[in-house]
């Protein structure tokens, strides 16, 4: 299991990229979001890979990695839903995951809360949904946190 957080942990952030279509002017919220998963894992006495061990698989996986001619790469797989229009988005599995141990564990988690709920709207609007701005989700984050 220490894998499968550890990558949750790398994977937290990919949602930003679908919802504002960037992660420009998100640093803050990126670091909150991985935040928010840490302070969970604490609790939930969840540990990780060492560092220096993530970063070496995640290089053996760089160079794995290939081009296709004639394709460029538009995005992660969360952003490759929304463009396809599919319907649904893996924010559940990812931003959820954090949501729900904070639940069972007593963390709050406004950031992957609003970036869960914001993705699967999205989703829902289907292709050609129009990102929701940066300042739209700094302000969605603020409230949320301000509510508990």
């Amino acid at each position: 299991m220490d894998w499968k957080y550890t990558k949750l942990l790398t994977n937290i952030q990919t949602t930003i990229d679908a919802v504002c279509g960037t992660r420009e002017g998100l640093a803050d919220v990126c670091e909150r979001l991985r935040e928010e998963a840490e302070a969970c894992y604490v609790k939930a006495g969840i540990s990780l890979v060492p560092h220096a061990e993530h970063v070496e698989r995640l290089r053996g996986a760089a160079l794995a990695m290939g081009r296709i001619d004639g394709a460029a790469r538009s995005g992660g797989s969360s952003s490759q839903s929304l463009t396809r229009g599919v319907g649904s988005i893996e924010t559940n599995y990812i931003n959820g995951e954090i949501v729900l141990l904070g639940r069972l564990h007593g963390v709050a988690t406004p950031a992957n809360r609003v970036v869960q709920c914001l993705a699967n709207q999205l989703a829902k609007e289907g292709e050609g949904a129009t990102p929701i701005p940066v300042d739209t989700l700094h302000r969605l984050i603020q409230e949320r946190s301000g509510a508990l």
